[in-house]
């Protein structure tokens, strides 16, 4: 009795060479594919991961700004920092300010920027005007420290953003700080 695997070598050596050879070549052609496939696959992936990066680094960014300037123009045109109803050097602060009228009718208006709900909100005369971060971004830290010096008063801001990008597990998260001066 012939062993089995000299049976098989037997069996292929009578098999034309063209056949075998072709065989083979397409075998290793599907394989090829099957890899290239895969590659392909896996790029795609990694692209839409690393949008989701740069997408989330922008939002972060346009909300930074947002939230900035209008602060700073805020800031800027306010007579005073309401201290009694501000919360200073906390993360969940609270700045309140007191903005003469540009008519001189005698009517200030105050204004309030809170963080509740890590969404910084933005309050006029009491009245809630919205949010001025998006839905997307969580306001983890929000402290405002006042600076009064002999001649000018100022505050000084510190803002944490953080962001989930799209297919990822762990937030990007930026810090952000500026001090504003009050006008004289």
């Amino acid at each position: 009795s012939v062993p089995l695997f000299v049976s098989i070598f037997i069996f292929l050596l009578a098999i034309p060479s063209d056949l075998v050879k072709d065989f083979l070549i397409e075998r290793a052609s599907k394989k090829i594919l099957q890899y290239k496939k895969i590659l392909v696959i896996g790029n795609i992936i990694t692209l839409f991961k690393n949008y989701g990066v740069v997408r989330a680094n922008q939002d972060i960014e346009y909300n930074a700004i947002t939230i900035l300037d209008k602060l700073t123009r805020d800031v800027r045109d306010a007579d005073e920092v309401i201290l009694a109803q501000s919360s200073l050097g906390v993360a969940q602060g609270v700045v309140v300010l007191n903005i003469s009228s540009s008519t001189n009718d005698g009517v200030n208006t105050v204004i309030k920027f809170y963080l509740e709900d890590n969404k910084l909100k933005y309050m006029r005369d009491g009245v809630f005007l919205g949010n001025l971060s998006t839905s997307n971004v969580k306001v983890s830290n929000f402290k405002i420290f006042y600076i009064n010096a002999s001649s000018t008063e100022a505050i000084k801001v510190e803002l944490n953003l953080e962001v989930t990008p799209h297919l990822y597990s762990t937030s990007t998260s930026k810090n952000f700080y500026t001090t504003i001066l009050l006008r004289e």
